[in-house]
């Protein structure tokens, strides 16, 4: 029997990359401890092999890319592709300080990869597959790139993650009618994630074999101000805001989660899909 797929409001592309963009310059020091730390999840048991021919989709600053490079001891050729201009200049910066010549970054789109058929041995994206409109596409693609007995290996945001945080910038965005646009982001971001049974089906329906779908589930405890300014889906809803209206929303938003929160912070769900496949 065919699972039924609920219908869904679908990211922005354009939304996506103007809040990466915004977000590049501070995006290594804010975030990319925590995207380091899933990186490590994510290549835990994943078998890289030895002078890959990789592919790191949806690269972003080339954290996770740098991550794979160290995992193979320098050995292989590794290319990266992001949607963002301003995440793929710190990207290029930062290969050029540590004196890479075997990595390649390069603008392009997720859902319709600029890369021959069957080039690739390993292909990982990491805390970004829930901001692609279409997740079949995507996948279906990096289906398409890798080669026979090619290996994925995907993280991202999935299911009730973070679903405290929407619920009160949810009631915030009510508020405001004049700024339409608002609440439509955070209708977008809650929409975004899938849980484990879609994601299964996603892969299966990609054409990937011998699949393994798990979750990590956790509680977590941030000040307002880190939600606020340097999660990754901040800058998801603040592009829909005139900067007089962003002040205003950022000082409700903040008193809204101090008083929420606890002695350790504004207490909200942590959950992530790691998904892994073979192409046959």
């Amino acid at each position: 029997m065919q699972r039924q797929r609920r219908a869904r409001m679908k990211p922005d592309k354009r939304r996506m990359e103007q809040a990466y963009d915004n977000m590049a310059p501070e995006y290594d020091s804010t975030v990319g401890r925590g995207i380091r730390a899933l990186m490590r999840q994510l290549l835990r048991n994943f078998n890289v092999g030895e002078a890959p021919v990789a592919l790191d989709v949806a690269c972003g600053t080339g954290i996770s890319t740098f991550a794979l490079i160290e995992k193979t001891g320098g050995k292989g050729e590794f290319h990266g592709v992001d949607i963002s201009e301003g995440m793929l200049e710190v990207a290029l910066r930062s290969a050029v300080a540590q004196g890479l010549k075997n990595v390649r970054f390069t603008k392009g789109d997720a859902e319709n990869l600029d890369y021959p058929d069957a080039k690739f041995d390993i292909v990982i994206s990491n805390m970004s597959l829930q901001f692609f409109p279409d997740k079949q596409r995507a996948l279906s693609e990096m289906r398409r790139v890798l080669k026979p007995g090619g290996r994925l290996a995907v993280l991202f945001g999935a299911g009730p993650i973070y679903e405290e945080v929407w619920e009160v910038l949810g009631e915030v965005a009510a508020g405001r009618p004049e700024h339409p646009g608002f609440a439509a982001s955070v209708e977008e971001i809650k929409a975004m994630h899938i849980g484990l049974e879609e994601t299964e089906a996603l892969m299966e329906g990609a054409g990937f074999v011998k699949t393994h779908v798990y979750a990590r589930h956790r509680l977590v405890y941030y000040e307002p101000e880190f939600i606020i300014h340097y999660i990754p889906y901040a800058g998801c809803w603040k592009i829909a805001l005139p900067e007089d209206a962003l002040v205003e929303v950022v000082e409700e938003l903040t008193e809204r989660l101090t008083e929420a929160g606890t002695g350790k912070g504004f207490r909200s769900t942590w959950y992530v899909v790691l998904a892994y496949g073979i192409k046959p």
